[in-house]
């Protein structure tokens, strides 16, 4: 599985996370989250990564969930590193690590926004706590929820027309250390 450790480095414009490969279909979970249509797991809570991207300057924005609900904040690239040829890493941005389950192909460029998550009142308690934390989502393909740090231009609706599954041509076997990058764009 793609497995980031704790190591949350942020350097010129960009925040790194390391991490294992990961052979499932999935989404970006920490450790011990669910795993279903993960391409990477974390070992630190999405509220660390929400707090770098904090500290990189960036101010969250809202998330999406709702059928027309499009995301806002501020714009950052995300990229998957991974041992291409002869060991050296690839840089390659998440959203090609994906195929369209009908024609094979990637999706096109999306742009992904710093959202942050709902805060989610805890039961029987006067306390709440980021949402992302409780269900381990740092970012998510498609806005099927506002529990997560990253979002991108895609809506709800756009769910209908894309169905995808991890490029395994692509992606190393798992247990192969890699990197989450998240990168502020020059203006």
């Amino acid at each position: 599985m793609l497995r980031f450790t704790t190591t949350l480095c942020c350097l010129a414009g960009v925040l790194l996370v390391g991490g294992l490969a990961r052979t499932a279909d999935e989404k970006t979970f920490p450790k011990g989250q669910k795993a279903h249509e993960t391409i990477v797991t974390i070992d630190c809570k999405p509220s660390e990564v929400h707090k770098g991207l904090e500290d990189l300057g960036l101010k969250p924005g809202k998330p999406a969930r709702l059928e027309d609900e499009k995301a806002e904040g501020p714009e950052v690239n995300v990229y998957l590193e991974i041992p291409g040829p002869d060991d050296m890493p690839k840089r390659v941005p998440i959203e090609k690590t994906l195929v369209d389950n009908k024609n094979g192909k990637n999706p096109p460029k999306l742009k992904w926004r710093f959202t942050g998550s709902v805060m989610n009142k805890l039961p029987d308690k006067d306390e709440k706590v980021y949402g992302a934390d409780q269900t381990g989502t740092l970012l998510t393909f498609i806005p099927v929820t506002d529990e997560t740090v990253l979002q991108n231009q895609l809506t709800k609706k756009d769910e209908e027309f894309l169905k995808v599954d991890t490029d395994k041509k692509l992606l190393p076997k798992e247990g192969t250390a890699v990197k989450l990058i998240i990168e502020v764009p020059a203006k």
